[in-house]
């Protein structure tokens, strides 16, 4: 890596690019659906959610199992999809193979990290904490950090402004095409994960590199960070 005044900075996304979080977050809905009397769904159905944050799930969730949910009840359901979830989170979530070493090595190249998710911040900061990796990021911000989330450029320029990084210096690593979209509007190639939660396939995301696993990671972002 070379060396300049301003550090390169790699963002991650979490849910499906980090972290393998769906079993915990349909676990969590089918819950709630059984609890307001609806039947329980395939976690594959709500995987193409996970991305778009929470109260995306409910509110797919709940038009799938009968009448769509109105906005007031959906936000009534987004706290009790937090008390749940937060209870449970850790247990039903685990890390990607190679990701923590693969955070090791990034760290000791001097590279910067952070996570930029749609997830509310404190639950991002909980889970991370409770797998044990909180140590490798220098930031971590959610969609109610900066008041708005993906694939609004803000918080991907608010969360390189918090690691002392600057748009063009970094890499942003997700699963979406709303991380790629982030990623361009914010100055920043995209890496996305062909094992994630992206509605479609991560070879059609026009992203700039796509990994299979983390092995592969630091490889591309050599490439990408001093092309």
């Amino acid at each position: 890596m070379t060396e300049t005044s301003t550090p390169i900075c790699i963002l991650f996304d979490l849910d499906g690019t980090l972290i393998d979080t769906a079993p915990g977050l349909a676990a969590t809905m089918n819950t709630l659906l059984a609890r307001h009397g609806r039947p329980g769904l395939d976690p594959q159905q709500l995987r193409p959610f996970i991305s778009h944050g929470a109260k995306a799930i409910i509110s797919h969730a709940m038009a799938a199992t009968g009448t769509a949910a109105a906005p007031e009840r959906i936000d009534a359901m987004f706290a009790e999809f937090l008390d749940h979830y937060r209870a449970n989170m850790a247990a039903a979530s685990q890390p990607y193979p190679g990701v923590a070493a693969c955070l090791e090595v990034l760290g000791q190249r001097g590279y910067r990290l952070g996570i930029c998710t749609n997830r509310f911040e404190a639950s991002a900061r909980e889970l991370i904490a409770a797998l044990g990796l909180s140590d490798h990021f220098g930031a971590i911000t959610g969609q109610d950090t900066f008041g708005i989330g993906k694939p609004d450029p803000k918080p991907v320029l608010n969360t390189l402004a918090e690691l002392g990084g600057a748009p063009g210096r970094g890499v942003f690593v997700g699963d979406s095409e709303i991380d790629v979209a982030a990623a361009r509007a914010s100055g920043l190639p995209a890496i996305v994960t062909s094992f994630g939660y992206g509605a479609m396939p991560a070879a059609e995301m026009e992203a700039d590199a796509v990994i299979g696993h983390f092995d592969e990671l630091s490889h591309f972002v050599e490439a990408l960070v001093n092309s």
